[in-house]
């Protein structure tokens, strides 16, 4: 895997080399930190003798402690001229000893000398290994900088591939991953399931969005009046006003107020469905969905759908 920062740092920073600036003007940048990818060195818990380990365990080693002393002469000899490093969070490999010598070189020239990375575990195989390694500065660990990086070597003992995996962001999306990956597969098996969703984009972009379409301007352009009628509408709903002892209920067309009564009354319907006992459902999962459509109907019953 590349130095810390080999290619994590490539791809964010080939774009801009005005972050390699900020790295050097501050150490705390835990940003930047993000953007290191892990080639780490450094002493791993629990070391084996060196003499029972095998070569890839013993040139990942070695690569570490070369890029901790920013001898990165040392780092690349330590790669076969074909070797091929891959990052999980790029498009693309970054192949070939000269093409990593160049980027070791000017990863360095961005670090602070105090960025080290260091080995948590190694995974001995032989002729491959696997990694767990942080970063710290000066000695202290610094957050999101973890990761995992997977290396081959050939019968030489040089290493041929690099396989990273870095900790995510420091907003890392958890179930949001998880609900995206759900949406992709259902659709790939049920491709009619795209048909609501298709609808729902449209129904957004039309309702809430254009101009000319409907009547009125879009929701972007909504004047205090209307924000005032909606507040009406809310307020004269069921039992709204009563419940909050309002001293007044406000006077809207009744046109209006049927349609609002209407659209909410269908939402409503919805309720049912908080009992739904299917398999796997947690309790209670309905409840966001009926919620939401008492506000934006359409807008929320649609990604159900789907």
């Amino acid at each position: 895997r590349n130095p810390p920062c080999f290619v994590h740092f490539e791809k964010s920073c080939c774009c801009a080399n005005c972050g390699m600036l900020v790295v050097m003007l501050s150490t705390h940048v835990v940003a930047y930190i993000h953007h290191a990818r892990p080639i780490l060195t450094g002493p791993a818990r629990n070391p084996q003798p060196q003499s029972l380990e095998g070569k890839a365990a013993g040139a990942i080693r070695a690569y570490f402690e070369a890029w901790n002393q920013r001898d990165m002469d040392a780092a690349c000899d330590q790669f076969a001229d074909d070797c091929v490093y891959d990052d999980t969070q790029y498009a693309g490999t970054i192949g070939g000893k000269a093409a990593l010598r160049a980027h070791l070189f000017k990863v360095a020239d961005a670090l602070p000398p105090t960025f080290q990375f260091c080995i948590d575990e190694v995974a001995d195989g032989g002729d491959s290994v696997g990694v767990q390694w942080h970063v710290e500065n000066n000695g202290v660990p610094l957050p999101f900088t973890r990761g995992c990086s997977m290396y081959k070597s050939d019968a030489s003992g040089k290493l041929i591939s690099g396989f990273d995996v870095p900790e995510p962001a420091p907003i890392k999306p958890g179930s949001a991953s998880l609900a995206l990956l759900g949406l992709a597969s259902k659709l790939i098996a049920e491709p009619v399931r795209a048909v609501p969703l298709l609808v729902w984009v449209g129904y957004v972009l039309i309702v809430f969005f254009s101009n000319g379409v409907l009547p009125g301007p879009d929701a972007t352009q909504l004047d205090p009046a209307t924000w005032n009628e909606v507040l009406g509408l809310s307020l004269n709903f069921w039992l709204i006003a009563p419940l909050l002892h309002l001293p007044f209920s406000p006077t809207l067309h009744p046109g209006l107020e049927g349609i609002f009564n209407l659209l909410l009354a269908w939402a409503a319907a919805f309720a049912g469905f908080l009992a739904d006992g299917r398999p796997g459902r947690a309790s209670g999962s309905m409840v966001p969905t009926v919620l939401g459509m008492q506000l934006l109907t359409n807008a929320v019953y649609l990604p159900y759908l789907v």
